[in-house]
């Protein structure tokens, strides 16, 4: 029966977060049902409540009884149990969720983090990213959140060198154009961040800097550079070889490049 009160929105979820083994077992000997869908409190299920609690023992019971581990969830911020225990940081519930068959791909609605790798990216969690890429976690997923539409470019945003060389020695590709997000590629992105020392290790995995980009605010890198007015940037881009005559994308019927953009733009100081 739900709950209007407490943050708990069924009896079982309030025993859950007492922790009380014993009347969690009552409750389910007596009919309570492990996967109902929560309308009201924190949590979408009893199994997000138990993962956030950060028992692990409660959580085996649940799933030993039969909970849906990969039951997309309505109500709380999460989408997911995996997801729940990725933003606990908990390596050792989020282990045991992918042993039991967690679905590390499993696309949730929360548009902070819609995905478990995602989600263990914005944690900053190397070993949580290693564990859920070491267990077929696609790094090339395009998606919706925060604006950035693929896990590199957040992992970018998120400005950890050793996650983004995670993602890149797994396959990450640095030159796929993203078609959804703030920025059209990973490269854009870390100028943007302001990250010279990632805009380099980028550039030295593979970065094309004149990749011609088709969404987005720019049409190049070299054009979201002079626009931020970063001089570093520039600077290491033409140092990379950078084409500063490159035509970039039609804008009102009109061909253009970053030259004509500092030169009749307000950007004289890269002339």
């Amino acid at each position: 029966m739900p709950l209007q009160t407490g943050g708990n929105g069924s009896a079982l979820v309030a025993a859950i977060h007492k922790k009380s083994l014993a009347m969690i077992q009552i409750l389910r000997d007596n009919g309570a049902h492990i996967d109902m869908p929560l309308q009201t409190g924190d949590y979408g299920s009893a199994l997000e409540a138990a993962v956030y609690g950060g028992s692990l023992e409660i959580v085996r019971l649940l799933i030993d009884n039969g909970a849906d581990i990969n039951m997309p969830l309505r109500n709380g911020d999460h989408g997911s149990a995996l997801v729940a225990a990725i933003y606990r940081e908990s390596l050792e519930i989020t282990r045991l969720l992918i042993d039991k068959g967690a679905d590390v791909n499993i696309l949730v609605e929360p548009e902070d983090h819609n995905s478990p790798l995602v989600a263990a990216i914005y944690r900053e969690s190397a070993e949580i990213t290693r564990l859920l890429i070491d267990n077929g976690a696609n790094v090339n997923t395009q998606i919706q959140s925060r604006g950035h539409g693929s896990a590199l470019i957040a992992a970018v945003y998120g400005g950890s060198l050793d996650i983004i060389r995670l993602l890149i020695d797994n396959g990450a590709e640095i030159n796929t154009p993203i078609q959804t997000g703030d920025f059209a590629s990973a490269l854009v992105a870390a100028i943007y961040k302001a990250n010279i020392e990632i805009v380099q290790l980028l550039i030295d995995r593979g970065a094309h800097v004149n990749m011609q980009l088709y969404h987005g605010a720019h049409s190049s890198a070299l054009e979201a550079a002079v626009y931020t007015r970063s001089f570093e940037a520039v600077r290491l881009l033409l140092d990379n070889g950078a084409d500063i005559n490159m035509l970039l994308r039609v804008v009102d019927g009109i061909e253009t490049s970053t030259l004509a953009i500092a030169t009749y733009g307000e950007y004289p100081e890269f002339l």
